[in-house]
């Protein structure tokens, strides 16, 4: 017997979901626990588990992303972030020797995260860029709000990927392009999508010092940093599908497997 944990703290399962899931294989490297339901569809779900099913040997390859390192006002304030984050964040006793630095997201790699992707094939490639294209078809050139900072991964205290946030959660239009990235066994992302943008995330330190899930104590930053504390508007362009992997360097974005304009 699985238990599926809401966000209520109820654990049972008393609507039609509860026969789908019974009929479900659960992949192995997901743990039933963690897995928020939070009312979604029957076939979003189905389309969920399917993924993991053909994908359990496989990480993620790609991620759909809105780059936003052009914009020279965010780039400071993200600048300044980082200057009062190397002062102001405690690291864990056994990364004493590190520096939080190599923690930090690269400013020229800034980008709000869509979703991510595993694409196995050439037809997964294929389809994934058809998706993106059409849905963009509908799109022009908007702006989004950043403002505030939050723990993405993990806790305040030992704070895994800090992240800012939009001010308005004010892009559900892309709960479509989820949704059919979902439909095709491409992402494992169930709408309403997270946005955010990453400032901080303890893969980069750990990348660099060779160590494993480290995270960090970033109350103070938090709560003293003036970064984000005001709204700060960025006009996004494009829409990327983006290689999670890249060999382009550190000073480069993310390597683009496809680029739509809008």
């Amino acid at each position: 017997k699985v238990d599926y944990e809401w966000p209520q703290g109820n654990k049972t399962l008393g609507n039609p979901i509860q026969d789908l899931l019974s009929t479900l294989r659960i992949p192995p490297r997901l743990d039933p626990t963690g897995l928020f339901v939070d009312h979604q569809s029957p076939d979003d779900i189905k389309h969920f588990c399917r993924f993991h099913e053909k994908t359990q040997n496989h990480a993620y390859t790609h991620f759909v992303s809105l780059p936003l390192y052009h914009d020279a006002a965010l780039v400071e304030e993200v600048k300044r972030l980082h200057g009062d984050a190397s002062e102001l964040v405690v690291l864990p006793k056994r990364c004493h020797q590190g520096h939080i630095t190599h923690a930090f997201t690269n400013p020229t790699k800034l980008h709000l995260t869509v979703c991510m992707l595993t694409l196995l094939s050439k037809e997964d490639m294929a389809t994934a860029k058809r998706i993106i294209e059409d849905f963009s078809l509908k799109l022009k050139p908007f702006k989004v709000t950043l403002k505030g900072l939050d723990v993405l991964k993990g806790t305040p205290e030992a704070c895994r990927v800090l992240v800012a946030n939009l001010h308005e959660q004010s892009l559900a239009i892309f709960d479509n392009l989820t949704s059919q990235l979902l439909k095709n066994e491409l992402s494992d992302t169930l709408p309403p999508t997270r946005w955010h943008c990453t400032i901080l995330n303890g893969k980069y330190y750990d990348r660099h010092y060779k160590t494993t899930n480290s995270a960090f104590d970033v109350r103070k930053v938090v709560r003293k940093s003036t970064a984000f504390g005001k709204p700060v508007e960025v006009l996004v362009g494009q829409v990327h599908l983006s290689c999670l992997n890249t060999n382009s360097g550190s000073q480069a974005y993310y390597t683009p497997a496809h680029i739509k304009t809008l």
